[in-house]
């Protein structure tokens, strides 16, 4: 017969969930011979420059809104409590 003082058990599930911030910031890109095609501007090739700015560059990144919390696509197993030091 359990022991009526003693505690009942309680179980959880672990599930492995990613938070994702949102950082903005402008960066200028210069006009040059390989953002101009045809004597035009080309959209793809200033988008293209302004993404390797900004890898590139150290720029005053501002959060935009609140991060968004979803479950992972992946589940795997969590680390042990020695991998977590």
């Amino acid at each position: 017969m359990p022991d009526p003082a003693a505690p009942a058990p309680h179980y959880s599930v672990s599930v492995r969930v990613r938070r994702t911030v949102i950082e903005e910031v402008h960066v200028l890109v210069p006009v040059t011979d390989s953002v101009v095609t045809d004597d035009h501007l080309d959209g793809a090739k200033i988008f293209a420059e302004a993404v390797r700015i900004g890898r590139e560059e150290t720029h005053g990144w501002r959060r935009e809104g609140e991060p968004t919390v979803e479950i992972h696509p992946l589940q795997t197993p969590p680390p042990s409590a020695d991998e977590r030091t």
